[in-house]
C-alpha cells in the first residue's frame, strides 16, 4: 500500500482534533493533500520546512483525510476539524 511504517512513525500531526490550524512535524518535502470525507480535495500544500503549520480555519467542521506523498511513499492520516 506504499506505507513505510518507519517513516510514518516519524511524522507527527497535532492537535487532532484541531480548530484553526494543524502542526505537522518531520514531513519536509512531502506534498500534503487534504480531502473531504467524500473524496474532494479541499487543500494542498508542499511542505518546505521540518515544522509546518497548515491553516484549516476556513474548512467546515468534520472528518478529513490528510494524504502525505513523497516520491513513491504515500500514506494517510485522519484529521478531525472541530
Amino acid at each position: 500500500d506504499g506505507i513505510d511504517a518507519s517513516q510514518l512513525s516519524l511524522i507527527s500531526l497535532y492537535p487532532n482534533p484541531a480548530k484553526n490550524s494543524v502542526s505537522i512535524k518531520n514531513a519536509e518535502n512531502y506534498t500534503i493533500s487534504v480531502y473531504s470525507i467524500v473524496g474532494q480535495i479541499v487543500k494542498q500544500s508542499l511542505v518546505k520546512t521540518n515544522l509546518y503549520t497548515m491553516d484549516i480555519s476556513e474548512l467546515p467542521s468534520g472528518i478529513y483525510i490528510m494524504s502525505f506523498q513523497y516520491g513513491d511513499k504515500k500514506f494517510n492520516y485522519r484529521l478531525t476539524k472541530q
